[in-house]
């Protein structure tokens, strides 16, 4: 009977746990989740769950998450819970998902991040494709999907579901009518999150040693740039700058840097009022009403507010994942209110700890701006961001921890 690589797995388990927009419409992203599960168990099994020793600093990491998802698990009963919800561990997922790199050798997990970035960049070539051709009025479309867990009911518009934007935006400009490109993910600035990591990934490992690499991140910048999204062009400016101040002596790399800089200026200038309508009206700022073009805005008062009136024990250990958030759900505060303050400091000391005796720590920032702003890691985030990290540790590293297979 043929046997199903390991890489091949943790691809299928990443799939599953995108944030995909089809698995929103049908409703389908818990069985899926609960799919993957089974799958890693079915995965851990073929090593009769013995894990290898690992890092010093990653066994604390794996510790320090262990700890926050029990106190994550206590912390649900202070709310109202369905016999499921109670019985079923919350976050599940995210448990098995940090134990892949304990139980899978680094090269099932290197083929598993390699499938995902091809499959991603098919993906997404043909989803630019029939989008220009539907901004330049080549084909159309009147197909609208909607999913319980968007905020504006107003829908997406479906390009033969290979792309989809907004239904409620749309701007004109110089006779073109433009949208913001979501890809086949869930909204564009969670296309904006997962091309951060993809392009991550595509420097931090294939870069240099696959033909494909180079191609995949034009096509990886492209669709980002068409999301229009804040998150993507902010964690790119970040890059750039990380990019430019760490081969600083590099006078070719300065030089282009230079250069960049200098047209970006003038585009700028030149384009101002376009780049107002498209992406800068986001910024306004209202004394009373914090920035008045972005949904995230006023999200900081809301949680004082609110986390200032619950109990001090639950502000310590978290008021669960069902707490009732009066703001903005998708930022990193809500993860704060939910763990607490020992909860969440615990799950960031464990990510720092895996951060310890890797390469490209230059990438954390990156991640960690594009996480501040849209904190959508329980699911494929969480397991790609973690397998760059194992993926990227030094050399006297790596010659150590083989000693343990």
């Amino acid at each position: 009977m043929l046997k199903v690589q390991d890489g091949f797995l943790i691809f299928i388990v990443l799939l599953l746990t995108s944030k995909y927009m089809i698995f929103s419409v049908t409703e389908s992203s818990t069985m899926l989740v609960l799919l993957a599960c089974v799958i890693l168990l079915v995965l851990f099994s073929r090593k009769a769950f013995i894990l290898r020793k690992g890092s010093v600093s990653e066994q604390a990491g794996l510790i320090f998450f262990i700890m926050a998802f029990l106190l994550f698990n206590v912390s649900k009963f202070f709310g109202e819970l369905t016999f499921v919800n109670a019985i079923i561990p919350t976050g599940i997922i995210l448990l098995l998902m940090v134990l892949v790199p304990f139980f899978v050798d680094r090269k099932s997990l290197k083929d598993a991040l390699l499938l995902y970035c091809k499959f991603n960049s098919f993906l997404l070539t043909a989803g630019l494709a029939v989008f220009f051709l539907s901004l330049t009025g080549f084909i159309h479309s009147d197909v609208l999907v909607h999913a319980s867990d968007h905020a504006n009911p107003e829908g997406y518009v479906s390009l033969y579901g290979l792309a989809y934007y907004p239904a409620w935006f749309k701007i004109s400009l110089s006779g073109l009518t433009y949208y913001r490109f979501s890809g086949a993910f869930w909204e564009p600035g969670t296309l904006g999150l997962y091309l951060v990591v993809l392009i991550t990934i595509e420097l931090s490992l294939f870069y240099y040693n696959d033909s494909g690499s180079r191609f995949r991140i034009a096509i990886f910048l492209a669709a980002g740039f068409a999301s229009l999204s804040m998150l993507f062009i902010g964690a790119m400016s970040i890059l750039l700058f990380m990019g430019a101040f760490l081969k600083i002596s590099n006078k070719k790399f300065l030089s282009f840097f230079i250069i960049f800089m200098i047209s970006l200026l003038i585009i700028f200038i030149n384009y101002y009022d376009e780049l107002y309508r498209l992406v800068l009206y986001r910024l306004d700022f209202d004394p009373q009403r914090g920035f008045v073009g972005n949904n995230r805005s006023g999200v900081l008062s809301t949680f004082l507010f609110q986390f200032s009136n619950i109990p001090i024990f639950q502000q310590l250990i978290g008021a669960g994942p069902y707490v009732d958030f009066e703001g903005d759900p998708t930022s990193f505060i809500i993860k704060i209110m939910q763990r607490g303050l020992v909860g969440f400091s615990l799950l960031v000391i464990s990510f720092f700890l895996f951060c310890i005796g890797k390469k490209y720590k230059f990438l954390v920032p990156v991640w960690l701006f594009s996480l501040a702003i849209l904190c959508q890691f329980e699911g494929a985030i969480f397991l790609l961001i973690l397998s760059t990290l194992i993926l990227n540790e030094k050399k006297k590293s790596v010659h150590a921890l083989r000693a343990n297979y």
